[in-house]
């Protein structure tokens, strides 16, 4: 989100949407793969950047395990469940 001032950036920020880790919009199972891929070590933070990293963190406490993988899938169900 770029702040205007008189036509001219002034500042910017970044949104997180939390789950969603590739930022198209949604969270599936390309943003749960990613967090399961950052979880175990095989991307990693410097990698996918500060961005991606805060959103992949579901629960907020700071560190990527299986339980922020688990939150992304147990969302994707309950979308399913509404549909």
């Amino acid at each position: 989100v770029n702040v205007l001032r008189n036509g001219e950036v002034v500042d910017a920020y970044t949104t997180v949407l939390f789950g969603d880790v590739n930022n198209d919009g949604v969270y599936d199972g390309m943003d749960a793969m990613i967090v399961n891929c950052l979880a175990n070590g095989m991307l990693t933070r410097e990698q996918v950047g500060e961005a991606v990293y805060m959103a992949a963190d579901c629960n907020h406490d700071g560190s990527l395990t299986a339980e922020d993988v688990t939150l992304i899938l147990q969302g994707i169900a309950r979308l399913i469940e509404l549909k």
